[in-house]
């Protein structure tokens, strides 16, 4: 039961933080391999380049008339030696957990900016915060459920996430932010071939015209509408759209990845489409998918060592830890603990780890990264195509 929580309030205090322009926030697709995983601060310092680590556990407990308590825990702490810093305990009731997520994302941005000269201010998150999705607890936590479960990217998974963004949305009609979600289980129905195409994606279209007249300016609401512009081909509005959002959340890693893909296939940029997705990929170094954007892109821009390097980099690298829907040992992504140390220097992280429920870290940079890892993919090496014309220029015949 409170695993779902522990994800959805990881999730909230990742938004927040990535609407600082001075910390670069790691997605939590990369973040969520060290929530169950036993490595010390120390190692996952060196795994992922990581200068600090907020750990954290959350538990609540809802009572028979519908109220309940939240209590959050949190510690910000130095990787290199184990130092902690800054400790916060929030004992308070669960209709407060807006204000314990805003109070705890402002305070993590003001304790590493005293820790590094000039990154942020005191107590500000760069930009302001944008207020709850919701005043219905309950709409809130059917919401954070069906959250959770889809982003499990299972058939399973899939029908509860629907299941409980409809009930969010029946609770609250106004929920933008569960229509939107329900677009992004319509468009992984369709991905996975589980339904037909005709119904599924009218289905979503209405969905996201729903949540466009309830919300337009969510980050939530800009992604899926993002995603339906590049299907429809309207590729500068699509680019519009995805800058907007990228200044509303820069560490948001899948919005600099879509921007890459709108570049490169769009308008054949191949240097924004590469710039795009190394920054995507510096943002979610554990995300496979984002390590082989990054290589299609190298490859096609010419640059087949660094195409070959990422390729091997995110196919050979297996979990830290067991996930409920991946299978122990499971290649998962990119290795990040290959970068050169001197890089690992440029940067300043901060995770997020619960102890209690599945929660996933939070990663804060500074300054960004470059370079992926250095193994080669003999795959790649063998099958080397002839034609090196970029894709979208060739004449292809039926």
């Amino acid at each position: 039961e409170q695993e779902y929580f522990a994800a959805g309030v990881t999730d909230e205090i990742t938004s927040r933080l990535a609407a600082s322009s001075s910390l670069g926030v790691i997605s939590r697709t990369s973040a969520i391999l060290y929530a169950r995983s036993d490595k010390t601060a120390k190692q996952i310092g060196e795994d992922l380049g990581v200068d600090y680590i907020l750990e954290g556990s959350v538990r609540w407990a809802e009572g028979d008339d519908g109220s309940g308590r939240v209590r959050v825990t949190t510690q910000l702490i130095r990787a290199a030696d184990d130092t902690h810093i800054w400790a916060q305990p929030y004992d308070r009731e669960i209709a407060d957990i807006f204000q314990i997520q805003s109070e705890i994302a402002g305070q993590v941005v003001e304790r590493v900016g005293a820790a590094v000269e000039g990154t942020a201010g005191p107590g500000t998150v760069g930009r302001p915060l944008a207020g709850p999705p919701t005043e219905d607890l309950e709409a809130y936590s059917l919401y954070m459920r069906g959250r959770f479960h889809r982003q499990q990217l299972t058939r399973e998974g899939l029908e509860q996430a629907s299941e409980y963004l409809q009930r969010a949305i029946d609770r609250d009609p106004g929920l933008a932010q569960a229509y939107a979600e329900l677009v992004r289980v319509d468009l992984a129905w369709q991905g996975f071939r589980f339904g037909p195409a005709d119904e599924i994606m009218p289905r979503a279209r209405a969905r996201l015209a729903r949540a466009l007249d309830l919300d337009a300016s969510a980050p939530e609401v800009q992604v899926v509408l993002g995603g339906f512009q590049m299907i429809d081909g309207d590729w500068r509005a699509a680019e519009e759209t995805y800058r907007r959002l990228i200044e509303l959340r820069p560490s948001f890693a899948e919005a600099h990845s879509r921007l890459g893909q709108v570049r490169g296939v769009g308008f054949g940029d191949l240097e924004a489409a590469v710039r795009e997705s190394r920054l995507a990929t510096l943002l979610d170094p554990l995300s496979p998918a984002q390590h082989q954007r990054l290589s299609r892109w190298l490859y096609h821009a010419g640059d087949y060592e660094g195409s070959s390097n990422t390729s091997g980099c995110w196919s050979s690298i297996r979990s830290p830890a067991p996930l409920p829907h991946r299978p122990p040992g499971t290649p998962i992504a990119g290795s990040a603990a290959t970068k050169r140390r001197s890089e690992r220097r440029n940067a300043i992280t901060t995770s997020t780890r619960t102890r209690v429920g599945t929660g996933s870290p939070t990663l804060l940079r500074t300054t960004p990264r470059q370079g992926g890892g250095r193994r080669r993919s003999r795959h790649w090496q063998r099958r080397r195509p002839r034609d090196r014309t970029p894709f979208w220029s060739r004449s292809h015949t039926p």
